[in-house]
Formats: structure tokens, sequence, C-alpha cells
């Protein structure tokens, strides 16, 4: 991947934001201290992948390359019957995808 570029796959559930649970980067692009800025400027932004959008939006952006989307498959996919056997990562989100992982870490 180019050292200006950011890997991430597409959010789905989210009208096809940028998802920002998986990120791979090759040295420090732009784009990241640009993100962490729009972080720190401490309005009313909800959390990393809303400033992400506010920043570019959904479209595509010449600093993000799109990754397959098995880098990063939402509970929330599999709890709507989507799956996929080559699926790499599960990103398991909010309160029910904690609550998941506390069960699994139990037994």
């Amino acid at each position: 991947m180019p050292s200006d570029t950011i890997g991430l796959t597409k959010d789905w559930v989210r009208g096809d934001w940028w998802a920002t649970g998986v990120i791979v980067v090759n040295d420090r692009p732009k784009l990241l201290y640009d993100w962490n800025a729009r972080l720190n400027k401490g309005d009313d932004i909800r959390g990393d992948q809303e400033a992400l959008k506010d920043l570019i939006g959904t479209d595509k952006h010449e600093q993000v390359q799109e990754l397959p989307q098995d880098y990063q498959w939402l509970r929330i996919s599999l709890n709507q019957g989507k799956d996929s056997p080559t699926k790499k990562v599960i990103h398991w989100t909010g309160p029910v995808g904690r609550d998941h992982i506390r069960n699994v870490l139990m037994k």
C-alpha cells in the first residue's frame, strides 16, 4: 500500500461511510494528521467514524484505499444474515458486541 494512503473498508450499515474499526496505514499519511486535528477540534462530533465522514465524506478519496469487506465484517451484518466464509475480522460493535466478547472470554 502506498505510504500516502489509509486502507479502510466500507460500513454498509451506515450508508457506505468509511468504517474505522480496522485501519491499515503505511508510514504517516497526511490524512491521518488531518483526521486527528478534526477529532481534537473540540466540537460536538460523536466519534472517530463521524469525524472522518465530516472530513472526507463517503465517496472515493485520493488518500483512502478501499480494502475488501472481509477485513472488517460487522456484527450487525451477521445479525442481518450476511456472512462470508472468507471474513478475516469481525467488528463486535456497541454494547451488544462488548457483551458478546465478554461472554466468549468468560468461557
